[in-house]
């Protein structure tokens, strides 16, 4: 399915050359009707997930395959997770499956890409709805180029995430600085007095630049997604 929608998330640098349909020509969706509340006395040895990651093992599964989860309702909407076979997700999320010919990791970062809060619905309990989202265009590379693109991304993306673990740690260890405990003696208190006002102007200092350097790599994460859905990256044939 040809697309020419003007409300997607990547649509204003669109590959030329590529041929794009839309995620509905990628994946179909599914239903869960499980509540935990139905499940809180069920055991067995088929994974549940929710908003949150892992839940409990119940008795029964709905995927048989690999399969992608969205949270459809209330807070996180939007957020993406990847999920094993023979499990299942509650009601607040929806299933994603991968079409014949699509790769999960290539769709699971196209989704990552998207800016879900153009489509949110409702404001005490915020919704997405696949009729909206699944529209955006998406490309319909051959598969060997999906993983070919999933490969860069995922080699990108664990240099990311170690930076900004880096940098999280940084701005643990800078906020650390300031949690002193305060010395017994009259000399010690003196000498702690005496330059804690320029501790603490460095140790804000060091926040700062650490807060600011997390904040561009997530912005550095959706410009990769952005490059790779809109063919700018180096892809060796």
């Amino acid at each position: 399915m040809k697309n020419n929608t003007q409300c997607s998330t990547f649509n204003s640098q669109l590959q030329k050359g590529w041929e794009y349909g839309t995620l509905a020509d990628a994946v179909n969706k599914g239903s869960s009707n499980i509540s935990l509340n139905k499940v809180k006395d069920d055991d067995g040895k088929y994974k549940l997930f929710s908003a949150k990651g892992y839940n409990k093992n119940i008795s029964f599964f709905h995927q048989e395959k690999e399969y992608l989860a969205i949270i459809k309702d209330g807070a996180g909407i939007g957020r993406v997770s990847k999920h094993p076979a023979k499990s299942s997700v509650v009601a607040t999320m929806q299933y994603l499956i991968p079409k014949e010919g699509f790769n999960i990791g290539f769709i699971q970062y196209f989704l990552n890409g998207i800016d879900f809060e153009s489509h949110r619905q409702g404001s005490t309990i915020p919704h997405v709805y696949f009729k909206d989202y699944k529209l955006e265009p998406f490309p319909l590379l051959p598969l060997p180029q999906q993983k070919q693109i999933v490969a860069i991304l995922d080699k990108a993306f664990a240099a990311l995430d170690t930076a900004k673990s880096n940098a999280e740690q940084n701005l643990q260890n800078a906020k650390e600085l300031f949690e002193i405990s305060f010395p017994k003696t009259i000399k010690e208190q003196e000498k702690v007095v005496q330059n804690i006002n320029t501790l603490k102007a460095e140790t804000k200092k060091l926040e700062s630049i650490y807060t600011q350097k997390i904040a561009d790599l997530e912005e550095m994460k959706k410009s990769v997604l952005q490059k790779a859905f809109s063919g700018q990256l180096n892809i060796k044939n």
